[in-house]
């Protein structure tokens, strides 16, 4: 079977239908369409980093500002919520990469009907 992107829900769904014993491993692999290997390898992906989903912003200890603004772009902003909710606040310290070129605006670009953010770029985010 060739390579497909199968997605965060699908397989955040496999396991929780498996570690709640909802459903047969057999029936959750025919739900979900991969194999017991993958499965298996999913399972302990999930149980060594808590997380169902690698991401690669380069060699560990290499967060450069592009990586940086991809992973703020697309993991942390769509996650948030309208203030005063949950995941309403974006709270960053004083790194370098958070006050590289473009950091501040991408913040400020982003729906402002969803992101309520505060920035300061002569000093600390607040």
């Amino acid at each position: 079977m060739p390579f497909r992107k199968i997605s965060r829900d699908v397989k955040l769904a496999a396991i929780r239908l498996h570690e709640q014993n909802i459903l047969s491993l057999e029936q959750i692999l025919a739900c979900v369409g991969f194999s017991e290997s993958t499965f298996w390898q999913l399972i302990k992906f999930w149980r060594e980093t808590g997380d169902v989903v690698r991401h690669n912003y380069g060699p560990p200890g290499s967060f450069t500002t592009a990586s940086f603004k991809a992973f703020i772009e697309g993991d942390v902003l769509p996650l948030c919520t309208p203030y005063p909710g949950r995941l309403s606040v974006l709270v960053m310290d004083n790194a370098k990469i958070h006050h590289g070129d473009g950091v501040a605006e991408l913040i400020r670009e982003a729906d402002h009907t969803k992101h309520d953010t505060m920035y300061d770029s002569e000093s600390a985010m607040v």
